[in-house]
């Protein structure tokens, strides 16, 4: 990446969506009620076809880590719409 690139930041752990940055925020209150977010990789995360090494073609995190908030495959822990 060049010097002058920058990176979407996540709206809720303050980062920077790359690879080497998981979304640390485990949890989405909806309605008031509090909800666990699909993590990449997971049965209900779409695409779920990671593997190992695979990474989120939008926001870089690996299976088994939650995508970052406003990552285009990111599914509501409700609805599991994206």
């Amino acid at each position: 990446m060049a010097k002058n690139e920058t990176r979407a930041i996540c709206a809720i752990c303050i980062q920077p969506m790359m690879p080497k940055n998981r979304c640390t925020v485990s949890h989405l209150v909806i309605n008031n009620r509090r909800h666990e977010r699909i993590k990449a990789g997971d049965s209900l995360d779409y695409p779920s076809t990671f593997r190992g090494g695979d990474l989120c073609h939008d926001c870089g995190v690996g299976a088994g880590q939650y995508h970052h908030l406003g990552c285009d495959s990111e599914r509501c822990p409700v609805c599991h719409d994206q």
